[in-house]
This record gives C-alpha cells, structure tokens and sequence, in this order.
C-alpha cells in the first residue's frame, strides 16, 4: 500500500483491511483503517465524514477515547452542514457517552439542536426514533439532575405527542405525575332514619 502512489489502489487496500477487520469484530482496527481510508481521499464526502463520526463513535465500546474522537468528527460535519440532523443527534449521542452521569449537560445543546432540525426536517417521520432518544435523555437529566418532575412530564408528553404507545414514556409520566387524593366514601344511611350508620372508624 505503501508503495502504490495510486489513490484508488491504496483506498482499495484500506477498504480490504476495513473488512477484514470486520470480520475480526475488532472495532479499533475499524476506525483506525477508516480514518486511514478518510484522509487518503483528496475530496472526502459528507458522507464519508459521516461514516467516519459513527465508526468512531462504535470504537468507543472498546476504547472510551474514541468517543471524543466522534465528537470532533460531528463538531466539524455540524458546522460544514448545519441543516442536516444527524451531525447534532450523533453529537448529543457522543457528549451523553462521555458523560455518562449527565451533570455536566454536555450532551444538552446538541439534541436540543438535534430536535429544533429535525422538527423542520421535510422527512421528520423518519427521525421519530431519534427524536424519542434525545426526548428521552432530557427526561432523565430532568430527573435526575434538575430534580424538575413537572418539565420531565412536558418531556413525555411529547413522545406521547408522536407515540401515543412508547411504554417508556408512559411508565415514567405514571411514577412522576401527582396522586390524586382518594375521593371520601358517603356514609351509609339508614333508609328508615336517614341518619348515618357505619361511619364509625373501626
């Protein structure tokens, strides 16, 4: 590979080594071949750099560095294409990997950007499931963070608002909305007198 001055021939090599890697499930030789395979285009695409984000962001199982990596990744695919959804998902998805406790909201302005793109996005449907996700991670911080129960129900409102059936969102909306108190029982009353009978505490 070293050898070949040919760019196709030596993105030929990078692409058999990717595969086998693969086949090897061994996600750090991935994306060090990807990366590899990345800078040797002379014009790499979005979706190249895209692809690139998410290897990067998969590599983060095996080594917890990476997920910053994908984070630098998205960081620039987000500012080179800013109208285009995924770049900011996958930067909340990164952020919440780093910091996994959400403490921080790291993970915070990019799925509010993530959310704010996809609404306005003409395929918003088919950015449902990501949606949930980001929806679902600012009901967590909600709770367990800002300890602010009302706003973590305006969360699950919304998925419920584009998926009347998420059992997540149901179940937590369940645990954090206010009992209502039990209504009074009328006291019997005797139909003769009219006076109450068995009200008595036992």
């Amino acid at each position: 590979m070293q050898l070949d001055t040919t760019e196709e021939n030596r993105l030929d090599y990078m692409q058999r080594a990717i595969e086998l890697s693969k086949k090897m499930k061994d996600k750090i030789a991935i994306a060090y071949w990807q990366e590899k395979a990345y800078w040797a285009k002379k014009i790499p695409s979005n979706v190249d750099m895209y692809n690139l984000g998410r290897i990067f962001f998969d590599a983060g199982d095996a080594n917890f560095a990476y997920y910053a990596k994908a984070d630098s990744v998205f960081a620039v695919y987000t500012e080179k294409y800013p109208a285009q959804p995924y770049g900011w998902y996958w930067r909340g998805r990164s952020n919440w990997s780093i910091d996994t406790s959400m403490m921080n909201g790291m993970a915070n302005p990019h799925f509010e950007k993530f959310i704010e793109v996809a609404s306005a996005d003409k395929d918003s449907l088919s950015l449902r499931a990501q949606v949930k996700v980001a929806l679902k991670y600012f009901i967590g911080y909600e709770i367990f963070v800002k300890k602010d129960y009302p706003k973590a129900i305006e969360y699950c409102d919304r998925i419920l608002a584009i998926d009347p059936n998420d059992k997540d969102a149901a179940e937590y909306k369940s645990r954090l909305s206010p009992r209502q108190p039990a209504a009074t029982p009328k006291s019997a009353t005797d139909p003769k007198t009219g006076k109450p009978v068995g009200n008595k505490p036992s």
